[in-house]
């Protein structure tokens, strides 16, 4: 290798390792907040699982369990969820701790430009943190709201009935084999329109996120399981629908509303630790100079040959 590229080498190399720890140390207060919002995303995603698994239970309960246990799974299901979210968040805000004392590791350079290039910009925090929250922005929208379609109706009605008649395990193991039957679809249909509400946020971007109206949103979805409810409803005198009606408006704007929010919040911080590197990165700054160490790496990565220098020489 030749003086020449080795000096080019080193002062091209170093610059960026300059400007990759200057970006690190301006996104480094948010890498907190970042990961915390990774920790939750990944929880959310459990936790919609959990309860989409629970729902499950609760229905093959209600075909072959005894009188009692269809109510103890939709019970059991929620508090499963919440538990599975709660530890999830635990676990991951320790994990988080520990990778962030663990601090920035300096690529291993191989003395070949371009790789070494691509290396150091791939070891900068923010892209591969922002990487893993892409990846989990459907799961953790849309499952949760999958499992809140199926078990927030049943729940509600049971806390509506445990307040006002004291009912029992067994006797609304009842109720939750009546509305299997009848509005059971209107329940599918739910989640079908929620699942699809959640994906249509994690496809709009942040500024036709909040353009969205999301009254209508709600509404059109409140409407739509009121029809479907409707369907065996007119043969039962309206009171299918008329009870979807009612337990829809109690939780369907607040479920939609939330997910919206909960997006919007966590693109803000996204998009404001990108835009605090992509400036600092960018402004014609001094970057701080190099370590003792940082500069040896480099110097010892320059005086390697190249595979192809070295098949030529």
């Amino acid at each position: 290798m030749s003086h020449a590229y080795r000096s080019a080498y080193e002062q091209i190399v170093g610059a960026r390792l300059a400007e990759t720890k200057l970006a690190r140390e301006t996104v480094a207060p948010l890498l907190p907040r970042l990961s915390s919002l990774r920790a939750a995303r990944l929880a959310r995603a459990l936790a919609g699982a959990v309860g989409l698994a629970g729902a499950a239970c609760t229905v093959v309960c209600a075909i072959v369990g005894d009188e009692g246990s269809p109510t103890h799974a939709l019970l059991g299901a929620g508090l499963a969820a919440v538990a599975t979210y709660l530890l999830a968040r635990g676990v991951l805000a320790i994990a988080g701790r520990e990778a962030r004392a663990r601090g920035w590791e300096l690529p291993r350079l191989t003395g070949v430009l371009d790789a070494d290039l691509a290396r150091i910009d791939a070891s900068s925090p923010l892209p591969a943190l922002r990487r893993r929250l892409d990846a989990l922005e459907v799961w953790s929208t849309t499952l949760p709201l999958a499992a809140a379609s199926l078990l927030a109706p049943l729940t509600l009605h049971y806390a509506f009935m445990a307040v006002t008649d004291s009912t029992s395990a067994e006797s609304f193991s009842w109720w939750i084999r009546v509305s299997m039957v009848v509005v059971g679809h209107a329940h599918l249909a739910l989640m079908a329109l929620a699942i699809a509400f959640g994906r249509k946020l994690t496809t709009l971007s942040s500024e036709r996120l909040r353009a969205l109206s999301i009254h209508r949103e709600w509404a059109r979805a409140w409407g739509i399981v009121i029809l479907v409810a409707a369907m065996p409803g007119i043969l039962l005198l309206a009171v299918p629908p008329l009870l979807t009606a009612l337990t829809g408006i109690a939780f369907i704007p607040l479920m939609f509303a939330l997910a919206r929010r909960r997006l919007m919040n966590e693109r803000a911080a996204l998009d404001l630790a990108e835009e605090a590197s992509t400036v600092h990165v960018a402004a014609d700054v001094r970057v701080a100079p190099l370590t003792a160490e940082e500069s040896e790496w480099v110097a010892l990565a320059a005086v390697e040959e190249r595979p192809a220098e070295r098949a030529h020489g």
